[in-house]
């Protein structure tokens, strides 16, 4: 536990350097870039699911992680069994970087729950059991 709050603290120094240093430097922004990163990270596997209308489960994780290679099995079933009842999605945060801190991804694995309209009602970090992942789909509509 203590590796994980110092991590925390050192990210909280980094970040509050980052808004100090913004505060004290121009930032110029080049308009085209960003113009055209907003329409590649707007268009995305999450941003997909979250408007398709269906309830939605995102599993920000990575291979190699254990905990996430123990997620893989039970994702794989949950993707079949829930078809076209619920988006599964696994999103690798090395190949994703941007996307995963988008969704405030610091450790994996990370499960996050979206309802229908695609509003964000639940957040697990760690594995979760396939019985407790089917309570919580149930709990936002999924049979």
């Amino acid at each position: 536990m203590r590796p994980y709050v110092l991590n925390m603290k050192r990210q909280d120094a980094v970040t509050e350097h980052i808004d100090a240093l913004s505060e004290r430097v121009r930032v110029e922004v080049d308009a085209d870039f960003v113009a055209q990163a907003a329409k590649t990270e707007l268009d995305n596997a999450v941003d997909r699911a979250r408007r398709a209308g269906l309830p939605a489960l995102v599993d920000f994780g990575s291979e190699g992680c254990g905990p996430c290679d123990m997620m893989t099995p039970i994702l794989a079933e949950l993707e079949t069994e829930l078809a076209g009842k619920c988006t599964v999605l696994f999103v690798p945060v090395r190949e994703e970087p941007i996307l995963a801190a988008r969704y405030g991804i610091r450790s994996i694995p990370v499960q996050v729950f979206f309802d229908a309209d695609g509003r964000e009602v639940f957040r697990h970090v760690g594995f979760l059991p396939k019985e407790e992942i089917m309570a919580q789909l149930q709990e936002i509509g999924v049979q």
